[in-house]
């Protein structure tokens, strides 16, 4: 859990996207914090506030690139490089 407050501000900017120019990086990105906020709960523990904000930009993120027929994403070239939040 630490590991993931730790990474999040390193590697999802302020307006939600992940660093890497991929929905499917995004979207893994995502699952896998639902994978660390599912254990934690199970030990009794809860993701900071300032992690689940994070999370939640994220999300609604994604969430706008959503087409809401096909349910696909925006897809990025595999050429750009990965973006810096700094």
């Amino acid at each position: 859990m630490e590991n993931l407050q730790s990474c999040l501000p390193k590697t999802n900017c302020q307006d939600g996207v992940y660093i890497q120019h991929s929905a499917n990086y995004h979207r893994l990105m995502l699952q896998t914090a639902l994978w660390v906020q599912t254990v934690a709960a199970s030990i009794g523990k809860v993701l900071p506030r300032p992690t689940l904000d994070r999370l939640t930009v994220a999300t609604r993120w994604l969430l706008d690139l959503l087409d809401p027929v096909s349910g696909r994403v925006l897809t990025w070239a595999t050429t750009m490089a990965p973006i810096s939040c700094r």
